[in-house]
């Protein structure tokens, strides 16, 4: 490497398409996610090819902060329908708990925290399906293969089949892998809601939602209509009957950088 001689600060500067995350807080950051009213909001996920491979193997990871403690009406963080319209996989909050279901099996009700940052993380392979709350093991069971299409509608934040069953709360990064990730849990939950996926799980990522945050590849920020794949498979998906208000997009990201020697990162918002 070379040596600079007689040069000044301001003389090198940088620019990057990522934000300045340094001011958040971990994952009780008031940053990076889409707040949903539990009456119409989702995002949607339709259609966009992904390969179940039959419900071999998979796996799913997304971050909630649900306002409701044990709702007595079913609310749901992701569903996904296959192409005969059932309901194959979700992750469902009700009056005993959160469950997830998997193909034609579903899985035991467990306690989570309402009014705080949780992180489920699904994984499944060799018929064997196996639910991780905040780092730790939630539920496990043995999942029968479903035949039929491999094609998928997801939903986040509402149920294809259950019209009423929005959820009250806020979403933070999805992601979902046609591979297995449970030797990758903790790993993955440690990292946070505010963590790249990209850095270390991009293998066999199929679709990557960092919501409310700049895209690494464009340049762009998520808006209230387009929620933006940082996947590199340009799966952006859509919102519905989202606000301006709901996105709580990062106030110092800027896609053009900032000069070395710039330390007020105040005033510009993506």
């Amino acid at each position: 490497p070379g040596t600079m001689t007689n040069q000044a600060a301001d003389d090198l500067v940088y620019s990057s398409v990522l934000p300045d995350q340094s001011f958040l807080v971990g994952n009780s950051s008031p940053y990076n996610y889409l707040d949903l009213d539990g009456s119409d909001e989702t995002i949607n996920l339709d259609s966009f090819g992904f390969a179940l491979d039959d419900y071999s193997i998979g796996a799913y990871s997304i971050w909630f902060y649900a306002q409701d403690q044990d709702p007595s009406t079913a609310q749901y963080v992701v569903s996904a329908r296959d192409g005969e319209t059932n309901t194959r996989l979700y992750v469902q909050l009700a009056s005993s708990g959160l469950r997830i279901a998997h193909g034609n099996t579903f899985g035991s009700y467990v306690s989570y925290s309402a009014n705080q940052w949780n992180h489920i993380l699904v994984s499944w392979s060799s018929g064997t399906v196996t639910s991780y709350l905040n780092g730790s093991q939630a539920d496990q069971f043995s999942f029968s293969t479903a035949s039929g299409t491999n094609a998928f509608d997801f939903q986040l934040g509402g149920s294809y089949t259950a019209g009423s069953s929005f959820f009250d709360g806020y979403l933070g990064q999805f992601a979902l892998w046609n591979k297995a990730q449970a030797s990758n849990v903790s790993n993955i939950n440690t990292l946070g809601r505010h963590g790249n996926l990209l850095d270390s799980y991009a293998d066999n990522l199929k679709i990557y939602l960092g919501i409310s945050a700049l895209d690494a590849k464009t340049g762009l920020s998520d808006s209230t209509s387009t929620i933006y794949d940082r996947s590199g498979n340009s799966n952006h998906v859509p919102t519905t009957n989202t606000e301006s208000a709901d996105l709580k997009s990062s106030p110092n990201a800027t896609p053009n950088g900032y000069s070395s020697g710039d330390t007020n990162r105040s005033t510009t918002k993506p």
